[in-house]
């Protein structure tokens, strides 16, 4: 009996399989939309190198509560105000009167007009006007002159129109009516006219200050000594006038009148 061997086929190559990727872990949250896709990363910005180094060993700065906030604010603004300036205060110009005419033998210094002439003086130099450039028309004004100078011969305090004649005496007959004024040697004038009881009106001299009280309503003008009302006064006086001072001095010493205060509206 014949005997069969079974060949059989070959075995197959096995079949190369790829090895499987990990999937990457998955965190389950509670929402479950969609996640949205992440923003792309954006760059920080450099600091640069000079600074880098500068803030290498700088600690952080640490949180400052409200009343420190307040304290370094108030600081810096305390830094930024300008310091005080330690000069004293400068006291206010005083105003400075104007002339209209005044005689060649007076001389203007801020408000102080002075006479000096040579010991023998001549006739020309013997009087000498100043008219002050403040018209007067209406109201009642006040002002004071203080009479000084070691050469005081005597002088007129008062008010005359703008166009009386300088280069004279105040007291002569084509400056009445023109010129109103009292006089350091003790009475009060209407040009050559004394005006009042002139053997009770006090003196002045050189030292005292006299007051003048204009009051151009009642056509009245009247006076103060150091302060002291002047019994009587100048009653006729016309608008418009203007502050007038006329003296005379002692051979080669001064006399002057200083305006203390400049004719303004009473109070």
């Amino acid at each position: 009996m014949r005997r069969v061997t079974k060949v059989l086929p070959p075995a197959a190559a096995p079949e190369l399989v790829p090895p499987k990727r990990a999937k990457p872990a998955v965190q389950h949250t509670h929402i479950h939309s969609a996640p949205s896709p992440a923003p792309a990363p954006v760059a920080e910005p450099q600091m640069p190198a000079a600074a880098a180094e500068e803030n290498m060993d700088t600690p952080k700065p640490r949180k400052l509560s409200v009343l420190q906030m307040a304290n370094n604010f108030a600081l810096k603004v305390e830094e930024s105000s300008p310091a005080p300036s330690l000069a004293p205060a400068l006291p206010p110009t005083a105003p400075t009167i104007k002339v209209r005419n005044m005689d060649s033998v007076l001389k203007l210094d801020g408000n102080t007009v002075t006479k000096t002439s040579a010991p023998a003086p001549s006739s020309a130099e013997e009087f000498g006007v100043a008219v002050a450039d403040v018209a007067l028309s209406s109201g009642v004004h006040e002002w004071e002159v203080e009479v000084g100078g070691k050469g005081l011969h005597w002088c007129g305090i008062g008010v005359a129109l703008p166009d009386i004649q300088t280069g004279n005496s105040l007291r002569r007959p084509e400056s009445r009516g023109r010129a109103w004024f009292y006089h350091s040697k003790g009475f009060m004038c209407d040009g050559d006219e004394f005006v009042g009881d002139w053997e009770t009106t006090p003196k002045f001299v050189a030292g005292n200050r006299i007051g003048v009280r204009l009051d151009l309503t009642q056509g009245l003008m009247s006076f103060t000594c150091n302060g002291t009302r002047v019994p009587g006064g100048i009653q006729g006086i016309r608008s418009t006038v203007l502050p007038v001072v006329y003296m005379d001095n002692l051979e080669g010493k001064p006399a002057s009148c200083t305006f203390v205060s400049l004719p303004a509206p009473a109070k």
